[in-house]
């Protein structure tokens, strides 16, 4: 159990992250001990604890949460395309898990059968961490940009069309992929000649980076583009007075 951190349990061949299985194995197995402890322990009184039956609630929860994603990565094809949203997802779900299980055990009276199922499930201490800042970056930055887990992540969302809010919103994320560099050189330049420039037009500025040689001309028509948009987008709930 604990002590081997549930390697003892089988292995399943159609999941190939053996460890988030036997981490399922071994909640699973801790979520049903601590369960008839407490109903041994309380009766129906458990009701009345209102607190520790939340926090094996919370266990249930999240194993539940995590069973689900493994089983919906299972299914896909292209496991390698989600690996780094199910890996934060399983650690945060394994990791929200114990600390529920870590507060029922410590709040369970008499406190030696707190102590007895940390002995048979945590005997080594805590063993999930929460998804580091790092991952969570990754994440971040690969739904930032237009690709494979942003559609499937998108999918359920409702078809538009050409003046929707919502199709002016995907358009100028597009966009502002597609221009990446010349709009990171063009704010740089901005911010480099706010005394120059605080006085004329966008289209002013546009034609002295052109000259400058900040941006080229051919990026013009997109640079325009998505000023255009972000205008849009920033005057949807907008209305003329009545």
């Amino acid at each position: 159990m604990g002590w081997t951190r549930g390697k003892i349990f089988h292995d399943s061949t159609f999941y190939p992250d053996k460890k988030s299985l036997q981490s399922i194995e071994l909640f699973s197995l801790a979520l049903s001990v601590a369960s008839d402890i407490s109903f041994a322990r309380y009766g129906g009184a458990l009701k009345r604890h209102e607190s520790l039956s939340a926090r094996l609630g919370d266990v249930l929860s999240y194993l539940y949460l995590a069973v689900s994603v493994i089983d919906r990565h299972a299914r896909e094809k292209d496991l390698a395309s989600e690996r780094n949203i199910v890996q934060w997802s399983l650690q945060y779900c394994f990791h929200m898990a114990q600390e529920a299980f870590f507060d029922f055990t410590n709040n369970i009276t008499p406190c030696c059968l707190g102590a007895l199922l940390r002995w048979m499930f945590f005997p080594w201490g805590r063993l999930y961490k929460a998804p580091s800042d790092a991952l969570t970056h990754k994440i971040a930055q690969e739904i930032s940009h237009p690709g494979p887990l942003l559609d499937k992540l998108t999918t359920l969302l409702p078809k538009t069309q050409q003046g929707d809010p919502l199709h002016t919103l995907r358009e100028a994320f597009n966009l502002k992929d597609k221009i990446h560099a010349p709009l990171k050189a063009f704010t740089r330049w901005q911010k480099s000649q706010l005394s120059v420039i605080y006085a004329i037009s966008l289209e002013q500025q546009y034609k002295m980076a052109i000259e400058q040689g900040i941006i080229e001309q051919n990026q013009l028509q997109d640079l325009m583009r998505y000023e255009m948009l972000k205008k849009d987008i920033v005057m949807t709930d907008d209305q003329a007075p009545t």
